[in-house]
């Protein structure tokens, strides 16, 4: 965003924030937990949907068009893989118990990663990305071979 140029957002993440007490307390007398899940997502989804791209294109001069395929469709697209084994588990390995249900998302989780890298990803944060897990990899490995060697 730039130095100051967040500071715009604080009164909406503030008005945010006060809709989201005001909306929780008033609906969850009569929807319950659902009640406060809707008093969470409704001015999220205002923020998001709304503000946020509206803000981005008044104040950093990004088209609505670029913001809108940044922030939403890219990781939409990313997660589709994942998603897709996630439904096909569902229906061909159903799991028994919490245990295996968490066996089956750590199997497929992967997957997640995967689509973040190749869709979400843009080349430049991908060879950032790559960079930085090179640079952990290899201290990773000189802390074991020291370890080895003190012995």
């Amino acid at each position: 965003m730039g130095i100051n140029r967040h500071r715009g957002m604080i009164p909406a993440f503030a008005i945010e924030a006060a809709t989201n007490l005001l909306l929780c307390v008033t609906l969850i007398g009569p929807l319950g937990l659902t009640g406060v899940a809707l008093g969470i997502l409704l001015p999220r989804l205002a923020i998001s949907l709304g503000f946020g791209p509206w803000y981005a294109r008044r104040v950093l001069g990004v088209p609505m068009a670029a913001y809108c395929w940044q922030a939403f469709v890219r990781p939409a697209l990313a997660v589709l893989p994942f998603a897709a084994a996630c439904q096909a588990a569902e229906i061909w390995w159903r799991p028994v118990g919490l245990l295996s249900f968490f066996a089956q998302i750590a199997a497929l989780l992967p997957l997640a990663a995967l689509g973040a890298w190749g869709i979400a990803l843009d080349p430049s944060e991908r060879a950032q990305a790559a960079g930085g897990i090179g640079r952990t990899w290899r201290s990773l490995r000189s802390r074991r071979s020291l370890g080895e060697e003190s012995r």
